[in-house]
């Protein structure tokens, strides 16, 4: 139930802050993706640069147990983190993310 993006084996350093932040869906899926494309959400951002010394942020790598959402529906949003930051940073237009990622069943669970 893990998917692991890239994560590499210095990461697990003790007293390091990880680069990387692991999201826990409803239904037990874990997430290991980069904090920069996790920022994308305003929440994930903030929580990780606060001054306030979180639970959540605490351990080597900070970790979000997601109890409202489905494994399923954040594997669309952690896809959309990653679609965000490539193309924030790109001249390019963005292509339409929900036509290529969001399937018709899915989008109001995703509102």
């Amino acid at each position: 139930k893990v998917c692991d993006m890239s994560l590499s084996d210095d990461e697990e350093t003790p007293n390091k802050q990880s680069k990387y932040l692991k999201l826990i869906s409803q239904d037990g899926f874990e997430f290991i993706i980069e904090k920069e494309c996790g920022c994308a959400s305003g929440f994930i951002s903030r929580l990780i640069h606060s001054e306030t010394k979180w639970e959540e942020t605490k351990g080597p790598i900070t970790t979000l147990h997601l109890k409202n959402i489905k494994g399923d529906i954040l594997e669309i949003i952690v896809k959309y983190f990653y679609f965000k930051n490539k193309y924030d940073k790109s001249e390019d237009d963005a292509p339409d993310f929900g036509a290529m990622h969001v399937p018709p069943n899915k989008v109001v669970q995703l509102l």
